[in-house]
C-alpha cells in the first residue's frame, strides 16, 4: 500500500518545489522580514500581507518529540516504531518550528536539545521529504 504523501496548496507549494531541488525554505516576510512556518498568505507577526520564499541551512535543535509505535496507517507498519520530533531551525528558532521524522539514529538515542541536519528523502515519486538526522558529532 502506499503512503500518503503531501498535497501542496497555493501557499505551500514553492516549499515543495525547493524540496525536490533539496532545498529547505521558509517564507519571510516583506514587511516586518520575520521568517515563519508554517506557510500563510498573512503574517502572524505583523497582520501583513506579502512574502518571499527564502533558502535556510536546515539545521536546527530538537524541541520535542513523540516514538509511534503503533502504525496508524496501514503504508507505515513496516516503519514502527519511528521518530516525529519538532525541529526549531537555527535561523529563527521562535518561528521556524517544523515537524518531522528523525532518522539515522535508533529511537531509544533522540532527546531533546539533540543537534539535526535536514536529509531529503526521494523515495516516493513526485515528492521530496525533508527528514532530519542528527549532526555528525552528535552520531558518536
Amino acid at each position: 500500500m502506499p503512503r500518503p504523501i503531501p498535497v501542496p496548496d497555493a501557499d505551500s507549494a514553492p516549499f515543495w518545489a525547493a524540496c525536490r531541488e533539496h532545498r529547505l525554505t521558509a517564507q519571510q516576510c516583506t514587511t516586518c522580514g520575520r521568517r515563519r512556518w508554517p506557510p500563510a498568505e498573512v503574517c502572524p507577526h505583523c497582520r501583513k500581507l506579502g512574502a518571499t520564499w527564502v533558502d535556510v541551512r536546515g539545521t536546527g535543535t530538537i524541541t520535542s518529540f513523540v516514538v509511534q509505535h503503533q502504525a496508524m496507517h496501514p503504508a507505515f507498519s513496516d516503519a514502527v516504531p519511528y521518530t516525529i520530533a519538532f525541529v526549531s531551525l537555527d535561523e529563527a528558532p521562535e518561528d521556524l518550528l517544523l515537524l518531522s521524522n528523525v532518522i539515522d539514529i535508533p529511537w531509544e538515542d533522540v532527546r531533546v536539545g539533540m543537534r539535526v541536519e535536514v536529509a531529503f528523502d526521494d523515495s516516493t515519486e513526485g515528492v521530496s521529504l525533508p527528514l532530519f538526522r542528527p549532526m555528525p558529532r552528535e552520531r558518536l
